[in-house]
């Protein structure tokens, strides 16, 4: 019977960088699609900020921790191969919290399908946790109007360089914050934010007084937001 790889978590974060001892690359046998199942396989997986917390034992969180065990959370996408179920067809294009797996089997539960012509890299961008993060915190908490001055921490990472570029085609003054040249280089004359700052080179208390005379009006941190 053909076989697959998927990667279970298997202990705790307890501080620091996260290795392998976290983790069990296990074989498994490529199941069939059942009575109202589908079989998808897995084309990308994302990886994001927010595993780190999920792979932590926070029951108070707003999603339950990845029980030990069991395959790693995670978002990805990819395409139908079997189908036994009325609302997909072998071919479409998926995606949802598929996990660490080369292959699922689902009823369709937590899935959308992917219609938008765009490459798989870009859906896992736009549409998965960056780009959800991006719009919910920078329209939802920080409400930003024309004219305004916003400042992205992080802003060379997957959220941060959504926000700046939603900011800018709001109408805003974007300022970024990041941790190189080649960083703020590639957000101020690639992605439009109006300037940038180095916190590794810069004095950051300095440079934002020069650069925000009449204030700051939204700050987004990335993991929690400032209305001013």
């Amino acid at each position: 019977m053909k076989t697959y790889t998927a990667i279970n978590l298997i202990a705790r974060p307890k501080g620091g960088p996260i290795g392998p001892e976290l983790f069990e690359v296990i074989t498994k046998d490529v199941p069939i699609a059942g009575e109202g199942q589908i079989l998808v396989k897995q084309t990308h997986m994302s990886l994001d900020p927010a595993m780190f917390g999920w792979m932590s034992a926070d029951t108070e969180s707003y999603i339950p921790p990845v029980e030990l065990g069991t395959v790693m959370r995670s978002s990805g996408i990819g395409q139908v191969i079997e189908s036994n179920h009325a609302d997909y067809q072998v071919g479409d294009r998926v995606m949802g919290l598929l996990g660490w797996q080369e292959y699922i089997l689902s009823d369709g539960t937590g899935l959308n399908k992917v219609q938008a012509p765009l490459p798989d890299e870009a859906i896992l961008s736009v549409f998965a946790l960056p780009g959800l993060t991006a719009t919910q915190g920078l329209f939802s908490i920080g409400k930003p109007k024309k004219g305004e001055t916003i400042v992205v921490s992080g802003a060379a990472g997957s959220v941060g360089s959504i926000v700046g570029q939603l900011a800018k085609a709001e109408g805003l003054t974007v300022i970024g914050v990041v941790g190189s040249d080649e960083k703020a280089h590639w957000i101020v004359n690639e992605l439009g934010f109006d300037h940038a700052i180095n916190y590794k080179t810069d004095d950051i208390a300095e440079k934002l007084a020069e650069l925000t005379p009449k204030g700051i009006d939204v700050y987004f941190e990335n993991t929690v937001y400032f209305r001013g």
